[in-house]
């Protein structure tokens, strides 16, 4: 799985995007934190190298244009979205 949030607080329209990915199976997880251009392309490159199975993100963190096109990308990911007062 991994989780997803977004701020509007990078330079030049891009955001900062915070990443963790766990694989439960063999208990690791990796933690990632950078600022991605407005065409997601960081994230979209993570995502595809990192093949997850289900994306839980806040609600407000990316648009249905974005999950779009991660979806994409990743035809058979699943998106799980939480309120932000549960983030």
């Amino acid at each position: 799985a991994a989780r997803t949030s977004a701020s509007p607080s990078g330079s030049s329209g891009s955001r900062i995007f915070s990443v963790t990915f766990c694989d439960l199976s063999l208990l690791e997880s990796f933690v990632a934190h950078f600022e991605d251009d407005k065409d997601l392309s960081m994230l979209l490159n993570v995502l595809e190298v990192v093949s997850p199975k289900e994306v839980v993100f806040c609600a407000s963190s990316l648009s249905q244009k974005e999950r779009n096109r991660i979806k994409n990308v990743l035809p058979d990911l699943i998106f799980s979205s939480i309120d932000q007062k549960a983030w």
